[in-house]
């Protein structure tokens, strides 16, 4: 019904126990669901799936970057929705899209080249490196596809890197040693 919520899974199954389709759901249907807390209870109301206002009005408060990742093939007409939601809130310069869908970003980079975009990616090659060059992209990979010398090609092509799901330290300190500009991540400490 063209309202975006910020979402990672296709169903509601594993953070709201309702087998659900996210993106074949109403406004109305997924704001009425509540969410499990951490201990895998559903005691807090609060616990909603956010609107992409919503998500950047925290942001924006909190003075953090917002990232979001386009999991679908979204049309030139659906990136202009959200990109004039995200300006509503003047905050597009500190949003960064990521997608698997190279596609999306270079329809996003075509009406705003400016925009900060990473391609997500589960290996790194010569021929990625080209691609990122050619569409001023930045790169999101899958850590452990992640070598120093990898980094050092890319920071030498002028190419931002961030890694996914770093959930150790270890491997964290390590991905920091190569110089990696940003780490994704469910354990903060």
């Amino acid at each position: 019904d063209g309202y975006f919520f910020i979402f990672h899974d296709d169903t509601a199954e594993r953070v709201a126990g309702v087998p659900l389709k996210v993106d074949a759901c109403s406004w109305q249907t997924l704001k009425e669901l509540t969410l499990f807390n951490m201990q895998g209870e559903k005691d807090r109301q609060d616990l909603k799936i956010p609107l992409l206002q919503e998500y950047i009005s925290i942001c924006k408060t909190y003075d953090k970057i917002a990232v979001l990742e386009l999991k679908t093939d979204f049309s030139r007409e659906d990136i202009d929705k959200i990109v004039g939601i995200i300006n509503q809130y003047d905050y597009l310069e500190n949003t960064i899209f990521i997608s698997f869908h190279l596609n999306v970003l270079t329809r996003i980079k075509e009406k705003y080249p400016n925009q900060k975009c990473q391609y997500l990616v589960g290996e790194f090659t010569d021929e990625l490196l080209k691609t990122l060059i050619n569409y001023h992209l930045d790169i999101d990979i899958y850590y452990p596809a992640l070598t120093k010398e990898a980094v050092e090609k890319l920071h030498k092509a002028n190419i931002k890197v961030n890694c996914w799901t770093v959930d150790s330290k270890e491997d964290a300190n390590r991905l920091i040693s190569y110089g990696v500009d940003l780490i994704t991540t469910n354990i903060l400490e």
